[in-house]
């Protein structure tokens, strides 16, 4: 009984075959790679769609990697007007994009073209609506009404400005001295009045100190001592009279 050999492909055309595929893989790959390391847009302030009531200090723009200097662009317009000032400020990955103090009411659109690390310039744009509050126009329209009230008010207070007569004024004068002249008066007679008591007060206090006063005070001082020395003796008598003799 005979077999027959199954024939096998030969090493060769597998070795060829797994070749050309890594070599696809490879072309993928390095083509890919170049589109992935472009910068592109992660976030921004104000956000796109966003709508603002103040003026934003600047634009800012967030990118996944850093951005070179020098050739970078931002235009911030509203029709034809660009509220963008000066040139774009790189801090590593963000980008900075002063405006003007002042804005239009309006959507505006923001447009910007940078060069990304690897030198590929890098471009898109987003929208932004600025809308200020109703009570900021109010305020600015206070003002214009605000100069009529000074000339209104002015002329009334003119009025009193008017120097008083000679007549009057010594008028005023002899009223405001008579309440001083009264109360220098009635200041005299109080102190008059107050001036018996505290004589009588001294007096008294003379007659307090006198020597006829200490005197007094000797001789009752006297009269109890000598008071109690006759009452111990005639105890002490009693006693010796009481006693019995042998």
């Amino acid at each position: 009984m005979t077999t027959s050999a199954i024939p096998h492909p030969p090493f060769a055309r597998v070795l060829g075959s797994l070749l050309a595929l890594a070599a696809l893989l490879g072309a993928m790959v390095l083509t890919a790679a170049p589109a992935d390391a472009h910068a592109r847009l992660e976030g921004s302030s104000p956000q796109d769609g966003a709508t603002l009531s103040a003026v934003p200090p600047e634009i800012m723009l967030r990118f996944n990697e850093p951005i070179q200097e020098g050739l970078n662009q931002v235009s911030v317009k509203s029709g034809s007007t660009d509220v963008a000032k000066g040139d774009p400020q790189v801090d590593g990955s963000k980008v900075y994009q002063p405006v003007e103090y002042t804005m239009d009411p309006g959507e505006y659109t923001v447009t910007f073209k940078v060069v990304s690390a690897d030198g590929h310039p890098v471009s898109d744009s987003f929208t932004f609506t600025y809308a200020p509050a109703d009570n900021e126009g109010k305020v600015e329209e206070e003002p214009d009404a605000a100069p009529d009230s000074p000339s209104e008010t002015s002329s009334p207070a003119q009025e009193p400005s008017e120097s008083p007569s000679p007549s009057e004024t010594t008028g005023e004068d002899e009223g405001d001295s008579t309440p001083s002249e009264s109360s220098t008066s009635s200041d005299e007679s109080a102190t008059a009045q107050d001036d018996p008591s505290d004589q009588a007060a001294d007096e008294t206090a003379q007659e307090g100190t006198s020597p006829w006063w200490w005197a007094l005070a000797a001789g009752a001082l006297v009269v109890v001592i000598g008071g109690l020395v006759m009452l111990v003796r005639g105890r002490r008598d009693s006693d010796d009279d009481e006693a019995p003799r042998d």
